[in-house]
């Protein structure tokens, strides 16, 4: 048995939880945050996807137009609640009307990130996101 004298005191340990709070919620609290952040864009790239790729669908239709192709990649950019978004269809216009059938046609959807997003400015992250999907007329 020791002597009261060789016992270590009690109290030399009362700041090491405050401590090791301190250093490790920083930490914890970046990990959680940006698993938010990097979520958040991983839906809004999926969301892109998913509306181009719904827009070569609508592209494959025999009475497509570039007219029902933005409308129905907008619908599907609607649904995800995809704000600021823009679609591009190459070629347009006449170009596209004149196109044989089993050609290729490209469709562009790009969107702003900060107004997708739930945590602005917490993580460097790009100004925008941005798929294209190439499917025949």
């Amino acid at each position: 048995m020791m002597s009261p004298t060789k016992r270590r005191p009690r109290h030399s340990r009362h700041g090491t939880a405050t401590v090791e709070l301190a250093v490790c919620l920083p930490m914890l609290a970046l990990l959680v945050f940006g698993s938010i952040q990097a979520s958040n864009l991983i839906y809004l790239k999926h969301a892109l996807t998913s509306a181009a790729y719904e827009g070569t669908l609508e592209l494959a239709r025999a009475d497509a137009t570039p007219d029902s192709v933005e409308l129905r990649v907008e619908q599907v950019l609607s649904m995800h609640d995809i704000d600021k978004a823009t679609v591009d269809i190459s070629p347009s216009g006449g170009t596209f009307n004149n196109l044989s059938a089993g050609s290729p046609v490209s469709i562009r959807v790009s969107a702003d990130v900060a107004p997708n997003l739930s945590l602005i400015n917490w993580f460097p992250c790009p100004d925008t996101l941005e798929y294209t999907a190439v499917g025949p007329k």
